[in-house]
């Protein structure tokens, strides 16, 4: 039996597929980002459907637990290892436990906001035009094909 390598997302990729060839307009792909008035500023932002906002809850969930992961496997040979003094316990280990706070709150945010779009998505039963966060445009400005998912 042979096994073929498939992106992480393909489920969802082949679901957003079929969820926009049953749109008016027949399209396979969601339309390309565009610009639109927001609160008198024009945002670039792109057309999401359910299936996307479940591909990037399950992106934000990943990089959380790769994170994460990496953080414990770091931190806890440190704190076997080393002997443990005032410094460590008084400045390193709430230093570390508040950096894990707020990278988690990072995640969590974005996988919240995106949870939350999927049951504004869902109510609508279209999709919905999403302007990009200040931290996505960030990424798309370093590599401009970060647009599409």
């Amino acid at each position: 039996m042979s096994y073929s390598y498939q992106p992480p997302d393909q489920d969802l990729l082949l679901e957003s597929q079929n969820f926009w060839a049953g749109q008016p307009g027949g399209r396979e792909t969601p339309p390309p980002p565009s610009y639109q008035m927001v609160e008198g500023q024009m945002k670039l932002g792109r057309f999401l459907d359910p299936f996307g906002c479940q591909a990037r809850m399950r992106t934000a969930k990943n990089l959380w637990h790769k994170w994460y992961m990496g953080f414990f496997f770091t931190v806890a040979p440190l704190l076997l290892f080393l002997e443990v003094d005032w410094f460590i316990l008084f400045f390193l280990l709430p230093l570390g436990f508040g950096l894990y706070v707020i990278i988690r709150n990072r995640y969590r945010s974005e996988y919240d906001r995106y949870f939350g779009l999927l049951h504004q998505v869902m109510d609508a039963r279209r999709p919905l035009w999403v302007a990009f966060t200040d931290r996505e445009l960030k990424v798309i400005e370093r590599n401009p094909r970060a647009v599409f998912p």
